[in-house]
């Protein structure tokens, strides 16, 4: 936020006006005898001067954008984080870009009445992401937590640093390069069926059985990524406690303690929260700790003995632009985001099948006319044979539309900028809400708050000419923010894209889903870097009927 004095400003301040008072008399208010006493008293009154610019008097009566449409309510100090904070995520964005009148952006209030500018319509997401994207960076606070695991990689870089690191790894990401990596996709999506098979054949008989779904699909993303970025098999399938395994689980699992080190961050400083005696700094320094040797282990075998690989460390190798420890921040970024990510969307794609069991019959339906069997060794699927599933990409791209995986992101000004007629100065932050736009009445029609993967499908079934469009029937491209748009994109969504499609497949051709409340929509949390059902998410399954 704005303001007109900071922290260290102000300590300043006290130590001039200190050795001032201290040069006049000794009856002189705020004076007192000694160096310390005067000090005291002049950055009290400077400490609580600074909280009520910046909690009270700036965003209530002296900033500029006051003005812009915002939501009702809100508390007299914490604004509107209390009632963020006790719904799911996205839900009240959702409401806001839908009910508040608006010319392309929403103001809001976070705690301490800290300003929020949403950007709603495709017009504004196009200046910020696009045609003005270097006038905002990503957020230096959120940058500095998730760089603490993930280091300085291109999720993470800003302005030159992030364009040169994306131009050098740009290769592995092109839709050429990652349609060679499905039948790695499906090698890993049928050991995941087999090991949920055997799971299941611990019962005599074949009836439901109660998992929890989110562990396996997260643990099939983390030996995909893992052999698909470095060439290195985590074997998290078949033992979820190996080393590489439990050292990731140790740093993404939204446990108590990751959920109440996430609270402390949006409170305290970074510097003070990793300085806290608390054991999810330890938990912290030990999972990267063994994570990182693990990609400088690889990385020093290929320098030795180098060997033809497809693998984002091969490409990443090849440019010759990053030394040993930039290669391994590229791998710690690839992990974080090509793991949690996925394992995310794969399992809200569980989720949908269960409240929506006539497309989970279409789509078994569809992938056993057209794909090998996953219980079936020896088998692998390409790239064209997953896109002749007009019923499966349009179910996976409106599992991406309607539960994106990352809700929201974050943006600060960097310079002095103006969208959609606002001047906008350095500092102020903005909130994109994804899961409002994804969900955006105006971008979407009237259905846009409905489950609906047919939005995706046009032609004749019957005909044979069904197939998938890329709009869903949106006004814009910036109707699907997703994977985000502009030089700042998300550069592994082919990857994604490819992997969910395949996982999905595996899992319905293999095994029936259900939950017996259709209703039922499971809470929600954000301690990581995605918005995932709390505590997973558990679901009945069976080995589906040949």
């Amino acid at each position: 936020m704005p303001g007109i004095i900071s922290l260290p400003s102000a300590a300043v301040l006290a130590v001039i006006g200190t050795v001032a008072l201290n040069n006049s008399p000794a009856d002189t208010p705020l004076r007192s005898t000694s160096f310390t006493g005067t000090f005291l008293k002049l950055f009290g009154i400077l400490f609580w001067a600074l909280i009520a610019w910046r909690v009270i008097l700036f965003p209530k009566v002296f900033s500029p954008l006051k003005s812009l449409p915002h939501p009702k309510g809100g508390g007299a100090v914490m604004g509107h984080f209390r009632q963020l904070n006790n719904t799911n995520p996205g839900i009240l964005h959702t409401e806001w870009t839908n009910e508040i009148p608006n010319k392309g952006l929403i103001r809001y209030l976070a705690q301490f009445n800290e300003e929020r500018i949403m950007p709603v319509t495709a017009a504004a997401l196009n200046e910020i992401l696009n045609l003005k994207n270097y006038s905002f960076i990503k957020s230096p606070a959120r940058g500095e937590f998730a760089g603490r695991i993930l280091g300085n990689g291109v999720l993470i870089a800003q302005g030159n640093t992030h364009k040169v690191q994306r131009k050098n790894l740009q290769p592995a990401f092109g839709f050429g390069h990652i349609k060679e990596l499905y039948p790695l996709f499906w090698t890993k999506a049928c050991e995941l069926a087999e090991a949920l098979r055997v799971k299941l054949a611990e019962d005599e008989k074949n009836s439901w059985k109660t998992i929890n779904i989110a562990m396996w699909e997260s643990r099939a993303a983390l030996d995909i990524i893992g052999v698909a970025a470095m060439g290195q098999e985590f074997h998290a399938i078949q033992d979820p406690n190996s080393e590489l395994s439990a050292a990731w689980s140790l740093l993404t699992e939204p446990t108590p303690r990751a959920r109440n080190a996430y609270v402390l961050g949006r409170i305290l400083p970074f510097s003070v929260v990793t300085r806290l005696p608390i054991r999810r700094n330890k938990e912290i320094e030990e999972g990267v700790n063994s994570i990182r040797s693990a990609c400088h282990r690889t990385i020093q075998s290929r320098r030795e003995k180098p060997v033809e690989s497809k693998d984002i460390l091969a490409v990443a190798m090849k440019s010759g632009q990053f030394n040993d420890d930039q290669l391994v921040d590229q791998l710690m970024n690839f992990l974080g985001a090509g793991h949690d990510t996925t394992s995310t969307a794969t399992t809200w794609a569980v989720f949908y099948m269960c409240k929506f069991p006539e497309w989970q019959e279409k789509l078994r339906t569809e992938v056993r006319e057209k794909l090998p069997n996953p219980l079936e060794s020896g088998t692998s699927v390409t790239a064209p044979e997953i896109n002749a599933c007009p019923h499966l990409l349009a179910f996976c791209n409106e599992v991406l539309r309607y539960r994106p995986p990352v809700d929201t992101a974050v943006r600060d000004v960097h310079e002095n900028v103006e969208v959609q007629g606002h001047k906008l100065s350095p500092e102020t932050r903005l909130t994109i809400s994804i899961s409002g736009v994804n969900r955006s009445k105006e971008l979407w029609g009237e259905k846009a708050l409905e489950f609906d993967p047919n939005r995706w499908l046009e032609g004749d079934e019957t005909a044979g000419t069904l197939k998938t469009n890329n709009s869903g029937g949106s006004s814009s491209n910036y109707a699907m923010m997703t994977f985000l748009h502009g030089p700042r994109s998300c550069i592994g969504q082919n990857f994604a894209r490819g992997e969910m499609q395949i996982l999905v497949a595996s899992l319905v051709s293999a095994f029936e889903f259900r939950v017996q409340d259709k209703s039922y929509e499971p809470p929600v949390t954000t301690a990581g870097i995605t918005s995932k059902p709390s505590g997973g998410l558990e679901v009945e399954v069976r080995v589906a009927a040949a």
